[in-house]
């Protein structure tokens, strides 16, 4: 069953405010309040280009929506796990993905994070999310707008109001509401299952998070968008960060992120094999999450941005593994060390120390 049938550059912020907005926002010192994280210079202009599709699918598949139901069938048939330890693996491994975008502290000063969940299993890792960000210390709140359908899903609900997580009883009519209150958006609304159109109970949601300036970070699939294609037409939702799940799907091949993270290593190496998947190089075993590949904005000029590097990096070490190997890590440390000083944050001076002996993985 479709979900709709259960119904970082320090000119440019992960905010998809424009300069006007951001201006006005600055002149009422809310401005502070945004969160951002980059290392890029500030005579940088941002730029895009169409990724390499082939570069990125040598890395790992980019799966359809047929590959992914054959995945899911292997995976609780084969396999014999249950949807309950799909959603807590899901859960967690986008939670601690999320942690490598958006540090704790960092986001604190923007703000609390909505966290909106769909009632389908996309929002079922929303859920899980929300609960284990909570654990982590995370301010957020709860949209849920349906009644949970399965047992997996009302005990995450149960857990997430045992923890205290505030909910939201329905999505604000003004989206300025939203940019008010919150510094950023999880997007769990619809997964890999939806297809268009959108159906009537949740197409003012979702109208409310095309509209909204707040940053937005999805999680396996961007709301909206079919498991095999882009989005088409006049209402589109283009977060700033995806964290894909297991695998990513193809539609993201075409979509242009700041990060784009690939999170819970699930799959084994057996059952890729027997479905004709390719599974990228996780690395050690302690390794939950890697960023896909990250999007430079600061190469060429236009209104899209430039894919510097499709390589693979461990997600906690925030340097891109690139030509230049060393040089790269060490130019990273240096800004983040010159950043942290800015900042007064004597704990990320000390990471960004660190980092020019992760520049090899």
């Amino acid at each position: 069953m479709s979900d709709q049938e259960q119904s970082a550059d320090n000119s440019a912020p992960l905010s998809r405010q424009t300069s006007q907005q951001q201006s006005a926002a600055g002149a009422t010192s809310n401005s502070s309040n945004r969160f951002r994280f980059s290392f890029r210079k500030k005579t940088q202009k941002s730029a895009v280009v169409k990724r390499d599709s082939e570069d990125l699918t040598m890395k790992c598949s980019f799966i359809t929506r047929s590959q992914t139901e054959q995945l899911f069938a292997e995976l609780t048939g084969e396999l014999g796990m249950t949807l309950e330890q799909l959603l807590e693996h899901g859960g967690l491994s986008a939670a601690l993905a999320f942690t490598r975008i958006y540090p704790r502290e960092a986001l604190a000063r923007a703000g609390a994070a909505l966290v909106c969940c769909g009632p389908g299993d996309n929002g079922g890792y929303g859920l899980a999310c929300a609960k284990y960000l909570k654990i982590f210390g995370y301010k957020l709140t709860l949209f849920y707008p349906k009644t949970p359908s399965k047992p997996a899903y009302r005990q995450l609900l149960n857990q997430c109001e045992k923890l205290d997580i505030p909910f939201l009883s329905y999505m604000p009519g003004d989206v300025q509401v939203l940019q008010h209150n919150y510094g950023l958006i999880i997007d769990a609304l619809f997964g890999w299952t939806f297809q268009l159109p959108v159906k009537p109970d949740l197409a003012g949601v979702f109208g409310k998070l095309c509209d909204t300036t707040v940053p937005i970070v999805s999680i396996d699939v961007p709301s909206g968008w079919e498991a095999d294609k882009p989005p088409s037409g006049s209402q589109q939702l283009r977060p700033d960060s995806l964290i894909s799940l297991f695998l990513p799907k193809r539609c993201s091949l075409e979509f242009a992120v700041r990060r784009h993270y690939l999170a819970g290593r699930i799959i084994p190496v057996s059952m890729a094999t027997k479905l004709g998947l390719r599974l990228p190089c996780w690395g050690s075993a302690d390794s939950s999450s890697l960023t896909l590949a990250l999007i430079d904005p600061s190469a060429a000029a236009g209104d899209s941005e430039c894919l510097q590097s499709v390589s693979y990096r461990r997600a906690d070490s925030l340097v891109d593994y690139m030509p230049g190997g060393t040089a790269a890590a060490d130019a990273a440390a240096a800004a983040a060390v010159t950043a942290a000083a800015a900042n007064s944050n004597a704990s990320a001076a000390e990471t960004g120390k660190k980092l020019a002996s992760m520049h090899c993985f």
